[in-house]
C-alpha cells in the first residue's frame, strides 16, 4: 500500500517501465525499455528502489530469454541490459538498499542468466558500485576501494554456491522443457533435430551448473589486478571470521 501511495505521488512511473523492461520484444523495443528503465534510476533513484524487487525480475527476464542468444543481437541486448544495470545499482544503494543488498538482488538473478552473460552481469555491478562509492567517498561519507565490492560479490556467490548452482540446473531444465515444447509444436524432421539439440544443450548445461559459481569467483579476480583479487579474499576472510566468532 505504501509503495502504492507513494507511485501515485510520483512523476515518474516506475512500474511502468518495469512492464515495458519485462514484456518488451527482443529487439530495439526491448533496448529502449532497458534505456528508459536506467535513465528513471538516475531520475528517480528512491523510486526504483522501492521496486527493487520488480526491477531485479525484469533484469532476470531479460537476462535469461532464450530469443537473445545469437549474434549482434545478443551483443545489443547484453549491452543495454548491462548499462541499466549500471544506472539501476546506483540508485539501489543511494536509495538506502545499501551494497550488500544490491549485489544480493544482482546475484538472485545469475542462476536464470545464461552462463555467458553471468560475468558481463556482475561487472556491471562492480562497475556501478564502485562509482557510487568513490561519490561517496569525496562528501566525507564512506572510505573504500575497488576490493569491497568484490569482496561483497564473491562472499556473496560463495556462501550461497549450493543453493544458485540447484538454482541453475532447474532454470536449465526449465528452458530446455519449454524449447522441447516449442519443438515439439513444429514437428517434422526440423523439430526431430531441435529436440535432439535441446537434449544435448540441457545436458550441458545442467553438467556447468555444478560449478559454474566457482569458475565466476576465478574469473572475476582474475580480471583484478593481484593487489585487488588478494585484498578482496582478505577482506571475504575477515569477514567469515567475525561472523562466526
Amino acid at each position: 500500500a505504501a509503495d502504492a501511495d507513494a507511485d501515485a505521488d510520483a512523476f515518474w512511473d516506475v512500474p511502468l517501465a518495469v512492464r515495458a523492461a519485462r514484456d518488451a520484444e527482443a529487439g530495439p523495443a526491448r533496448d529502449a525499455a532497458l534505456s528508459l528503465l536506467g535513465a528513471l534510476a538516475s531520475a528517480d533513484p528512491r523510486g526504483v528502489m522501492r521496486r527493487a524487487l520488480e526491477v531485479s525480475a525484469a533484469l532476470t527476464h531479460r537476462a535469461s530469454d532464450p530469443e537473445s542468444n545469437a549474434g549482434a543481437e545478443d551483443a545489443s541486448s547484453r549491452r543495454a541490459l548491462e548499462e541499466a544495470l549500471s544506472a539501476i545499482v546506483p540508485a539501489w544503494i543511494e536509495g538506502g538498499l545499501g551494497v550488500d543488498a544490491a549485489c544480493a538482488r544482482v546475484v538472485d538473478a545469475l542462476p536464470d542468466a545464461p552462463d555467458h552473460r553471468r560475468a558481463g552481469l556482475v561487472s556491471a555491478f562492480l562497475k556501478a558500485s564502485d562509482t557510487c562509492v568513490k561519490q561517496r567517498e569525496v562528501g566525507g561519507e564512506e572510505t573504500t576501494s575497488r576490493a569491497m565490492g568484490l569482496a561483497v560479490v564473491a562472499r556473496e556467490l560463495l556462501t550461497r554456491a549450493e543453493s544458485l548452482e540447484a538454482a541453475a540446473e532447474a532454470s536449465a531444465r526449465r528452458r530446455a522443457a519449454k524449447a522441447a515444447r516449442r519443438a515439439a509444436k513444429e514437428g517434422g524432421a526440423a523439430a526431430a533435430a531441435a529436440l535432439e539439440a535441446i537434449e544435448m544443450e540441457k545436458a550441458r548445461a545442467i553438467e556447468t551448473a555444478s560449478a559454474w559459481v566457482g569458475n565466476l569467483v576465478a574469473t572475476l579476480l582474475a580480471r583484478e589486478t593481484a593487489t585487488a583479487a588478494v585484498s578482496a579474499l582478505v577482506r571475504v576472510a575477515e569477514r567469515a571470521t567475525l561472523e562466526g566468532s
